[in-house]
């Protein structure tokens, strides 16, 4: 299995995502963080440069350098942070994984994110900087754009699924969980995320109102 990986681990995870991480965390859990942590990172930024709207300050080419440049260290974060959830939860529900194979296999399930790379390529070659407007995606496109905007969110909808089930897959793994349990301990971590955030954010505009 250890050739196996040498030779390709960023296809074999897409089709056999339980032993592909079995023999990551075997050799060594850190294989490749790094890179998926830079793949992850740098679609991260793309999504924040579009949600902020930072074609209004940038050129395209200083997006890019910003995106490129914080991208290892986003993706770091991001995937850490994560990992240590999923981690702490597991344990509450009887994981017996250590923190760095469930980080492997949260890093792993990005390797999807190779292509939404060559997504992000196509929408900057024919959309250039507008690409990263917050409006973009309200826009009404028409003739051939339309066609590659559709075939664009198509992609990144079949992409996250598809990473998504290697998550899944790839926590059972480590966890020795069912997936319906490994299911359960990626859920649990990210609804005390959204709620976490959503009384962050109603302290801070109830508080701004009180004042006002």
């Amino acid at each position: 299995m250890a050739k196996q990986i040498n030779e390709n681990p960023w296809i074999k995870m897409w089709i056999s995502p339980r032993e592909t991480i079995s023999a990551i965390v075997k050799r060594d859990p850190k294989y490749r963080f790094f890179w998926l942590s830079a793949l992850y990172g740098l679609t991260l930024m793309f999504n924040i440069a579009q949600s902020f709207s930072l074609a209004e300050r940038f050129s395209m080419v200083g997006v890019l350098l910003i995106a490129a440049v914080l991208s290892v260290f986003v993706g770091m974060i991001g995937i850490s942070i994560g990992s240590l959830l999923v981690f702490w939860v597991g344990r509450w529900i009887g994981g017996k994984s250590s923190y760095d194979n469930i980080r492997a296999a949260v890093a792993w399930s990005n390797v999807t994110n190779v292509v939404n790379v060559f997504v992000w390529a196509i929408l900057l070659g024919v959309f250039g900087n507008e690409v990263f407007l917050s409006g973009f995606s309200q826009k009404v496109f028409i003739g051939y754009e339309s066609a590659v905007v559709f075939l664009v969110f198509l992609v990144q909808a079949v992409v996250a699924v598809w990473s998504f089930l290697i998550l899944v897959k790839g926590i059972s793994e480590v966890q020795g969980f069912s997936s319906w349990k490994a299911l359960l301990n990626i859920v649990i971590p990210f609804v005390m995320v959204v709620i976490g955030l959503w009384f962050l954010g109603w302290l801070f505009f109830g508080l701004q109102g009180t004042v006002q």
